[in-house]
């Protein structure tokens, strides 16, 4: 028996229903993602600081901290 445009109109329903679930649920991934990156970001900068505040302590010749600048440099667009 084929279907009727009635049950057709919910079916059509029903999937705009469950598109709409999984693009929420896309929005809420994206969200904890974007805070996730974020933490990492400020976890990064943290341990840069700190590596920094320990070459400075021991008293890091000059070469190597220009190498140490340079990794620095690179983390920064992560």
């Amino acid at each position: 028996m084929p279907p009727t445009a009635t049950s057709l109109g919910k079916d059509a329903n029903s999937t705009d229903d469950d598109i709409g679930k999984q693009l929420d649920r896309l929005e809420e991934l994206v969200h904890s993602l974007i805070g996730k990156v974020d933490d990492i970001k400020q976890k990064q900068e943290a341990c840069i600081v700190a590596i920094s505040r320990i070459e400075a302590a021991q008293g890091m010749p000059r070469a190597d901290q220009e190498k140490g600048d340079t990794i620095e440099e690179k983390l920064q667009p992560i």
